[in-house]
């Protein structure tokens, strides 16, 4: 009788790591691994945030799945489980997942797109001379078929995270950043409901042709990929959206 309860509990276990929920949430405990917490060890301070989440205006958030502010900079980290081949680039909107020796392909947003939008909401809240850069790390380390500035896998963060960048931050500017974030971070105040709701808005906004990172008008431009919608207020505002997301 034994036997058969722990093999219907290994059943269980196998199914439910299958699940994609139980593999996102094991990637982020991955990245959360790697990235350490924080310390204020004399040489090596850094300050961490997980799963922030800033309140950008009354019915907008913007969700980031991690943070680290070092002396090398403030690092906004985005964290995809994938199987399978990656195909991307720092131009497309679309990347596609290719599955099964290329018989299943599924295709959703870019995530460096993704992570700039969260990069930009970030510095809003921070000083202007802070440099901040994106990182998006892929966990199993299948990027090989991406081609972009911004995709790592976890060893390439790690080196990421570790290398000098434009300047290098005080410890006062550190933890000025850090307090900042953490200042207006709504996790646990804003429910995940809240948050998709939040989304959903988001999407209206680009369906009425309304820019939800400054407010400005979308209009039709036309780029080497074809059509697509971009904020009136470029350049400074880049915000874009795919036509068919302005339907």
């Amino acid at each position: 009788m034994g036997f058969y309860v722990f093999l219907l509990f290994a059943i269980v276990v196998l199914v439910v790591l299958k699940l994609p929920i139980v593999k996102g949430a094991i990637g982020e405990l991955i990245v959360k691994a790697l990235i350490g917490r924080s310390s204020d060890k004399p040489g090596k301070e850094k300050f961490v945030i997980n799963n922030l989440l800033l309140q950008i205006e009354e019915g907008k958030t913007s969700q980031t799945d991690h943070i680290v502010i070092n002396i090398n900079g403030v690092f906004v980290i985005e964290t995809k489980n994938y199987s399978g081949r990656i195909y991307g680039d720092d131009v497309r909107k679309e990347w596609t997942q290719v599955l099964n020796y290329g018989k299943v392909k599924n295709h959703f947003y870019s995530p460096v797109k993704q992570n700039a939008v969260h990069m930009h909401r970030i510095t809003e809240f921070l000083p202007e001379d802070i440099p901040v850069y994106s990182a998006v790390v892929f966990v199993k380390g299948n990027i090989e078929y991406i081609k972009s500035k911004y995709v790592y896998t976890l060893f390439g963060l790690y080196s990421k995270l570790n290398t000098p960048g434009e300047r290098q931050l005080s410890i006062e500017e550190m933890k000025n950043a850090y307090e900042l974030l953490v200042q207006n971070n709504k996790s646990g105040t804003i429910s995940n409901r809240e948050h998709i709701e939040n989304i959903n808005n988001t999407k209206k906004d680009i369906a009425n042709h309304i820019c939800p990172r400054c407010g400005g008008t979308l209009v039709v431009r036309n780029g080497k990929r074809g059509a697509f919608l971009g904020c009136s207020n470029y350049p400074e505002c880049r915000f874009t959206a795919n036509i068919s997301e302005g339907d």
